[in-house]
C-alpha cells in the first residue's frame, strides 16, 4: 500500500486521528488543531461519557473500552452530524480498538473520508497518572486509571501495529513535552 501523505491539504475532506493513553495530552492538542484548522473535533470520551447511561456510563468511568457494536455506531452519527464527509476533521481517541481502525480504514478506502494523519502522543505511565489526579475529574480515580493502563496495552497498541501493518504511517510526539512543544511539533508534521 502507498504510504498516504501527511501534507495537509484543505482542497479534500481530511481526518487526523490522535491516539494515546489518557493523559498524554491527546484531547489538548486535538483542539488546539482543530482551532489552528478551523475544522471540528470529536473526542471519543466525550461522545461516551455524554450519550451513554446506565451500566454503560459506570464503565466509561471505570476506564473500560466500551464495546465497538456500541461506539462505532455512536461515532458514526456524531461524524455525520459533524459533516467529516464533507470537510476536514480532528478525532481524538479513536480508533481505540482493532475494530475501531478497521472501521475508520474501511471509510478511507470507500473514499468516504481522506486520511491524513495518525498522531501517536507517547507519555510514561507516572506523568500521565500525576497529570489525571492533578485534574480532579470525578472518573481519575487509582482504580480507573490503572484499569486505562491496562487497556492502552491491550487495546490501542495493537491498534497502532494494525496501522503500520496497513501502510499507515504513525507520527510518534513526545506527550510529556509542553503544550507549546506538543502543538509546534505536530504543526511540524502536519505541514501547517
Amino acid at each position: 500500500m502507498e504510504q498516504p501523505s501527511p501534507a495537509w491539504s484543505k482542497k479534500n475532506s481530511k481526518v487526523i486521528a490522535f491516539i494515546g493513553i489518557t493523559g498524554s495530552g491527546k484531547s489538548t492538542q486535538a483542539e488546539i488543531l482543530a482551532k489552528r484548522l478551523g475544522c471540528p473535533v470529536i473526542s471519543t470520551g466525550t461522545v461516551l461519557r455524554t450519550r451513554l447511561e446506565g451500566d454503560l456510563a459506570k464503565e466509561v468511568a471505570q476506564g473500560k473500552v466500551i464495546n465497538d457494536k456500541v461506539t462505532i455506531p455512536l461515532l458514526e452519527k456524531e461524524l455525520k452530524k459533524a459533516g467529516a464527509d464533507k470537510k476536514e476533521m480532528v478525532l481524538d481517541g479513536s480508533p481505540r480498538s482493532l475494530d475501531q481502525a478497521k472501521w475508520l480504514i474501511s471509510k478511507f478506502q470507500s473514499g468516504e473520508f481522506m486520511f491524513t494523519a495518525f498522531i501517536h502522543l507517547r507519555a510514561s505511565e507516572a506523568v500521565v497518572r500525576a497529570r489525571l489526579l492533578a485534574r480532579g475529574r470525578y472518573d481519575d480515580t487509582d482504580q480507573s486509571i490503572a484499569k486505562r493502563f491496562d487497556e492502552y496495552h491491550d487495546k490501542v497498541e495493537p491498534v497502532l501495529n494494525y496501522l503500520k501493518s496497513q501502510g499507515y504511517q504513525i507520527s510518534e510526539i513526545d506527550g510529556e513535552d509542553s503544550v507549546e512543544q506538543d502543538a509546534e511539533a505536530i504543526a511540524r508534521v502536519l505541514g501547517v
